[in-house]
Formats: structure tokens, sequence, C-alpha cells
């Protein structure tokens, strides 16, 4: 349960969008409290947040559009909350912060039956011209597609050592797999749940530090595969921790 001895945890909510969801049903299987929402909804999502907002919450969740994370972390920092942060926590060119304060959200580590060790993580995404017509295919407000749509993939090949594929294409087939794992399959809810409480039972969430080597591959290699519609089409390998360019 999300509690500390019998008090309820409150939790404060930037950003009430899609991805949203899933945050609020983890704090609620865990039975916590979803506080305060700050979103365009009920305000203007740009503007200051205040103390008011702040006072009494144990957590604040941050669920804003990736250009406004670092912002939002700052400020929730200056407020001394704990943080449950969306990735990226900061854009490339934006300075790293480094607070065992904030946990970032990389939910796919927590995954019912997700292995230890993998050969081969492959991944494939269709986004069309749409997509890059919304601010999620900006690379200037998400950081490319790397950070945007790859991050949680590499992230495991890191950690597991797995040879990584990735592929962006206009159209087809969408494929997401660890080794035989599909993850299309996977409980992303419970994912989130099992996150929740490791975060405030066990203070085991990712923090910033643990993500520099994964931050300098994702900048380096931006640089080399693209990052908007110049990756389209361009298959991006990491074989097991080495960049095959």
């Amino acid at each position: 349960m999300v509690q500390k001895g019998d008090k309820m945890l409150k939790f404060g909510l930037i950003g009430d969008g899609k991805i949203s969801v899933r945050h609020k049903r983890a704090v609620e299987i865990n039975g916590g409290e979803i506080y305060k929402i700050h979103d365009p909804k009920y305000g203007d999502l740009s503007a200051p947040l205040d103390e008011e907002f702040f006072a009494g919450l144990d957590y604040v969740i941050i669920c804003s559009p990736s250009y406004l994370h670092r912002e939002h972390v700052k400020l929730c920092l200056e407020y001394d909350k704990k943080i449950i942060c969306e990735k990226p926590m900061v854009l490339p060119w934006e300075p790293k912060i480094d607070d065992d304060r904030v946990n970032i959200v990389l939910q796919l580590r927590w995954l019912k039956d997700l292995p230890k060790k993998a050969d081969l993580i492959k991944v494939v995404m269709a986004r069309n011209d749409e997509y890059f017509k919304l601010w999620e295919g900006d690379p200037r407000l998400t950081g490319g597609l790397l950070y945007h749509l790859f991050i949680h993939y590499i992230d495991l090949a890191l950690l597991m050592d797995a040879k990584f594929e990735g592929l962006v294409v206009s159209e087809g087939e969408q494929v997401r797999m660890i080794d035989n794992y599909d993850i299309f399959k996977a409980d992303m809810d419970e994912a989130y749940a099992n996150m929740y409480e490791d975060i405030i039972n066990h203070d085991k969430g990712v923090k910033p530090r643990d993500l520099f080597y994964l931050h300098w591959w994702l900048d380096r290699n931006s640089d080399v595969y693209g990052y908007g519609t110049d990756l389209l089409n361009k298959k991006i390998t990491i074989e097991h921790n080495r960049t095959i360019i």
C-alpha cells in the first residue's frame, strides 16, 4: 500500500494526458490518492506552479510534455518534493540533474517475467506524417526519436547485454520483442503498479545517475542515426553493448 504508517500518501499530477492514466491506476492500486492536478484542461500548463499546489503533497508525478520535464523537476525540487517523472527527464542539450529525490519512469524494468538476460531486443515502430506534426514527433520538443520512442528498449538492451535492433517506418506491422517475450502482450498497468510499490516502499526507483551511460549512448547515436524524419527506415543496431555504425 502507498502509505506510511496510518497516513495515505498524496500525489500531485502535472500533465493529465494519455500516459497519466497509467499513473492514476498505479496510485489507486497501491492505495494512494491523486490529490491535485495541474493541466491545460484546468488552466495553463506553462503557468507557474506555486506553494499552494505543492502544499500537502508527498510526491509529484510529472507527465507533462518532454520539453517541460526539466523545468517541472527543478520546481518540484525547490519545494523539496519527491518526484516520479516520465522519461526523459532532460533533453539532450539540457544540463543534467542529479538528485535522488527524482525517480524516472522506465516501467519496462518492472514487467512480469521479464528475462534478466536476453539475446535480442527487436523493435519496429510505425509513425505516419500526422505523428511528425504533433509535439511528440518534433525532435526539438522530445530530444528525437531515440529519446522518445526507443529509450525503454535501449535501456533494457544495455542492462541485459542484448543485441538491439530498432527501426521506424512510415507504415507497417509493429514489433516489440525481447527474445520470445512479446511486450505487446505484457500488462503495463501491473508494471506501473510494481514500479510505484518499489519507489514508495523501498526507494528502488531509477535515479538520474543510473542513466548517465544511457543518455551518453542516446546523445552520441542520435547524431549518427538522426533525430526526426531523417531516422525513418534506418536500422539502429547495438551489438551486445557495442554500436554498429
